[in-house]
């Protein structure tokens, strides 16, 4: 999830080409001491690997000046809405030949999204994950192409980060208190880690026949980690279909983004500091025909008997992971691809991470706790993204 704010048009005080790096910040164990409460679970939060929360006084649109030239009629339209227990904000820019109507296009993008929260919604009893989870019976099921193809991402992202990336960490994320059923008051014996470990591996799932699966019985799926940007993915696919060439689409901070404004810029993401109780934003991306999601660990956190657990699942070890990430950010061609590679990058630690990015050709960027400051690392051309107000 993309802690991100549409600066699209906005008039920067400031320059935000340089990014934390060497930015002062309360150290690494003041931030897990902080008294900052993480908001109660909603419908996609907090219940896989991740759960970053949108700080919702960044998601703004400020629609001045930038949106039109005088030499042109052309403005940035826009439209918001609910969904997946967050909220989503669609720009765009009619094409030259038709006028597009607000109010049916959000009709159908609600009607879009409706439709992929039937398939994964883990939080709807009637949803086919939910049912599919419900199941005893090791059978193959049929399922929708939209739940299909999330899986096959998964599985995608699963192979390619040695496992790090495991929509079956669930039962593990319940365990270790950052499920719906909220935080645990004792931290769980290696016995309970080891039986639940056995309900977890995304290998175990069977995807060989096309829009079918078969799980073992006590696995469960949770792919609220790949979900909104699959959803991103979608609504964008809606408006390319209706011959919208230029937008910016957002659902729960991540982020796709196609073409250009009607002055000719690009689309404008800022990326909000990773510092516990201060919202700021801690660099801004200039992006076109690119997809944006951060994972990060800073928010959601809690302390038993004097150790903090942050809620990023390690799957391999079934335990938080202990590392000095403070926060992911992945560009990529698909939103989808990009909130995976996020949350498995988040799991491994800042070395394993940077190395798994590099061999994966991924561009990146990944803010390191290091003492009082915060290392910037990149890989790929993450960089040229770099926006400046000079």
């Amino acid at each position: 999830m993309t802690l991100a704010a549409n600066l699209n048009s906005m008039n920067f005080p400031t320059r935000l080409a340089s990014p934390t790096a060497g930015k002062p910040m309360a150290r690494w164990s003041d931030l897990y001491q902080s008294e900052y409460k993480a908001p109660a679970p909603t419908a996609w939060v907090t219940l896989l690997m991740r759960a970053v929360f949108i700080t919702t006084a960044l998601l703004f649109f400020l629609l001045v000046a930038g949106c039109s030239t005088p030499e042109t009629k052309e403005q940035v339209q826009t439209l918001q809405g609910n969904t997946m227990g967050t909220t989503y904000q669609v720009l765009w820019v009619d094409p030259a030949d038709q006028a597009i109507e607000p109010a049916a296009l959000q009709k159908q993008v609600d009607a879009r999204l409706a439709e992929i929260n039937a398939a994964m919604s883990t939080y709807d009893p009637t949803s086919e994950i939910s049912r599919l989870n419900q199941q005893t019976e090791v059978s193959r099921v049929g399922i929708s192409a939209d739940f299909y193809q999330t899986l096959q991402i998964s599985k995608r992202v699963f192979d390619q980060s040695g496992g790090y990336f495991d929509p079956t960490v669930g039962p593990l994320v319940d365990l270790w208190g950052f499920g719906p059923e909220g935080r645990i008051l004792q931290r769980p014996t290696a016995a309970q880690v080891k039986q639940v470990m056995t309900q977890v591996g995304f290998d175990q799932i069977d995807l060989s026949v096309n829009n079918q699966v078969l799980k073992p019985d006590g696995v469960h799926l949770d792919l609220s980690a790949v979900a909104k940007g699959y959803g991103v993915d979608q609504v964008a696919g809606l408006l390319a279909a209706q011959g919208i060439n230029n937008y910016f689409v957002e659902i729960g901070g991540e982020v796709q983004t196609r073409g250009l404004k009607p002055d000719g810029s690009k689309w404008i993401v800022g990326l909000e500091a990773p510092v516990v109780g201060e919202v700021s934003i801690e660099s801004a991306l200039a992006l076109t025909d690119q997809a944006l999601a951060t994972s990060g660990n800073y928010r959601n956190f809690y302390e038993v008997d004097g150790q903090t657990f942050a809620h990023t699942i390690n799957p391999l070890t079934g335990s938080p992971a202990k590392n000095r990430l403070l926060s992911v950010s992945v560009i990529a061609d698909q939103c989808a691809v990009a909130d995976a590679w996020a949350t498995a990058l988040m799991s491994m630690g800042e070395d394993k991470a940077l190395k798994v990015a590099q061999d994966n050709q991924l561009t990146t960027q990944m803010l390191v706790a290091d003492g009082d400051k915060i290392e910037t690392r990149v890989t790929g051309k993450f960089e040229q993204y770099r926006y400046t107000v000079n």
